[in-house]
């Protein structure tokens, strides 16, 4: 761009279609670094001539529209966006039918707290499916309050919903995640109230559930007992979080209840003679088992030798186990 003069680069016919049609390779549009790209452009080339910064993001859009053949993904999460620019260039996307088209295609949406509140959450569902609505796939929330509304609001995507996580988030309300029963995935991660949420995936499991992530969270262990056993057909990957009691518990749960296991990641305080025979007893039953992290909760580094000698693993195996720093060894 810096060969191209200044008040050709939106005026000139030769410069109206992209010379490298770099646009059909996008498939994931990141938002904020989207708009810092263009403003530090636009102020270095400004001029009389040249159109606003909205107009100039108005024609990228129009060139995504036309020469990108399908967008997955959207992040908003670390984006200002409802500011008076904003708001014009939404309207500009929801009045033209190819931009809006474009946008609808997405089935993953990033979200961060600044647009995570009742009316603006509907705001972005409006602005990110105004054409097709029930085809979102994979949604995170980041560092936000989760309300009664945005369940309500995610409903119409119940059906299509396969990934749900939430990074650092506050569950105000009642979140019926076993609504969208083709889960997948369901990570936490550092977030509050996690009653609101666990309650009703006792009641009514996910029975399409393969991943299953607690990251930083204490979770009672009558609790996730109940969560392991109830959806334990189909999970494949289980993160426990930090146990604080139960840890046996859980390990013979997930023994004797989840077979197609391949990774698991838990607490595990202290290892006696009754912890290596949980463990045998785990690879014995998860034969699929492929990798194991063991997190010892007081940060006392784990005697490896004398584990390995007692304990019978698979030659394909990966054993990791964590204690004040990551050992990983290969079998």
């Amino acid at each position: 761009m810096s060969l191209i003069e200044v008040e050709e680069i939106l005026t000139d016919e030769q410069y109206l279609k992209p010379i490298f049609n770099y646009f059909a390779f996008i498939r994931h549009f990141h938002c904020a670094n989207f708009f810092e790209s263009v403003q530090q452009w636009y102020k270095k080339y400004k001029d009389s001539t040249l159109k606003t910064y909205l107009s100039v993001l108005e024609i990228l859009f129009t060139y995504f529209a036309k020469y990108s053949p399908r967008l997955v993904s959207l992040d908003l999460s670390i984006v200002f966006m409802y500011d008076n620019k904003f708001n014009k260039l939404k309207e500009f996307i929801l009045l033209n039918v190819k931009v809006s088209n474009w946008i609808s295609q997405i089935k993953e949406l990033n979200v961060g707290p600044d647009l995570i509140e009742d009316v603006k959450f509907f705001q972005i569902f409006d602005f990110c499916t105004n054409v097709r609505k029930n085809n979102l796939e994979h949604l995170c929330f980041y560092h936000s309050d989760i309300t009664k509304i945005i369940n309500e609001t995610l409903m119409k995507h119940k059906n299509s919903l396969r990934h749900l996580e939430f990074d650092n988030v506050n569950f105000k309300d009642e979140f019926f995640a076993a609504s969208f029963y083709n889960l997948i995935t369901l990570s936490f991660c550092v977030s509050n109230n996690l009653e609101n949420v666990l309650n009703s995936l006792i009641m009514t499991p996910l029975k399409s559930l393969n991943t299953l992530i607690f990251n930083q969270i204490s979770v009672p262990f009558e609790v996730l007992s109940v969560l392991i056993e109830s959806n334990s057909k189909n999970l494949e990957v289980i993160h426990t979080g930090n146990l604080r009691d139960g840890c046996d518990l859980i390990l013979e749960k997930i023994s004797e209840h989840c077979i197609n296991l391949k990774v698991l990641s838990t607490t595990m305080s202290s290892i006696f003679q009754t912890e290596i025979y949980l463990l045998n007893n785990l690879f014995k039953n998860c034969i699929q088992l492929k990798r194991l992290e063991l997190l010892d909760e007081n940060g006392i580094v784990i005697d490896v030798d004398s584990i390995l000698t007692l304990i019978v693993i698979s030659p394909t195996t990966e054993l990791k186990l964590t204690a004040k720093k990551l050992i990983t060894f290969f079998i």
